[in-house]
């Protein structure tokens, strides 16, 4: 079951992950901020934000990542599973 607040930290720096966010809740009501976006679906509310950019290093390697919180008490379970396989899709990178 998926928790009403989700907290994960996604290998994006905060410009790329504004550019794909609209792209990955299509079909949803998105209202971006500077700091995350705002999802209205059947007048509920969904809350993402998002935190400042910082660096994970490995060796001379540096990867940009943020914090991301997903509050969406307010939906119900299925429609937080659904959300989250949609947001999911789309911000899933390499792996096999």
């Amino acid at each position: 079951m998926i928790p009403e607040r989700l907290e994960r930290e996604m290998g994006y720096t905060p410009a790329e992950f504004m550019a794909t966010l609209p792209r990955a809740l299509h079909g949803y009501d998105v209202a971006l901020r500077t700091d995350g976006a705002d999802i209205y679906l059947d007048g509920q509310l969904i809350q993402i934000r998002i935190g400042v950019e910082q660096e994970r290093r490995i060796a001379l390697i540096r990867l940009p990542y943020i914090h991301v919180l997903i509050d969406f008490a307010e939906l119900s379970a299925p429609q937080r599973t659904r959300l989250l396989h949609q947001f999911d899709l789309y911000f899933k990178k390499g792996g096999g």
